[in-house]
């Protein structure tokens, strides 16, 4: 009886162990879910301006699809210049990276890249493989970078010739 007990605590210091090796290759922080953007009252005058000259161009040539499609966008970008962003959970590690709820495998994932944007703000850019949402966007924060680009490296190679998409400038320009 006492050998199965020694084979016990055996199995029991490996997978303690394995359990500690894993934590060493994961990393977590927190880090707001956009970038969040003060807009003034000219900033909501210039977009309702230029939303209302597209709505009457819309209108003239009877682009009704064009008209509801802006009146949607109209809705979904006063709510949320509005609304502070949540505060997402991110946790890299030797399976895929979490965000919030959401999880995605490396099997997912192509390449990775960090950019950062104003007022040095760090972004963790993936590259996924699928045609529908083929790129993520997470912000940083105070995250080590050094740390999150050892795990990722592991796992997926890195594009650090790859910088912020035009899409990604012009929406910060815009203040979107």
């Amino acid at each position: 009886m006492p050998a199965k007990k020694t084979t016990k605590t055996t199995s029991k210091g490996i997978k303690k162990q394995a359990a500690l090796k894993a934590q060493v290759n994961s990393y977590t922080w927190q880090a707001p879910e956009y970038e969040h953007h003060e807009k003034g009252a000219l900033w909501f005058l210039g977009f309702g301006l230029v939303i209302t000259i597209v709505m009457l161009y819309a209108f003239i040539v009877g682009n009704w699809l064009l008209m509801a499609v802006l009146a949607l966008l109209v809705v979904v970008i006063f709510k949320l210049a509005k609304r502070p962003p949540h505060v997402l959970n991110h946790i890299i590690n030797n399976h895929g990276v979490y965000v919030g709820h959401r999880f995605l495998p490396y099997a997912n994932l192509k390449t990775f890249w960090i950019t950062r944007g104003n007022h040095h703000i760090s972004h963790l850019n993936l590259e996924g493989t699928k045609r529908i949402l083929p790129h993520f966007k997470f912000q940083l924060g105070s995250a080590d970078e050094y740390k999150i680009k050892e795990i990722l490296v592991a796992h997926l190679p890195e594009a650090p010739e790859r910088r912020e998409d035009f899409a990604d400038r012009l929406a910060r320009f815009l203040k979107i």
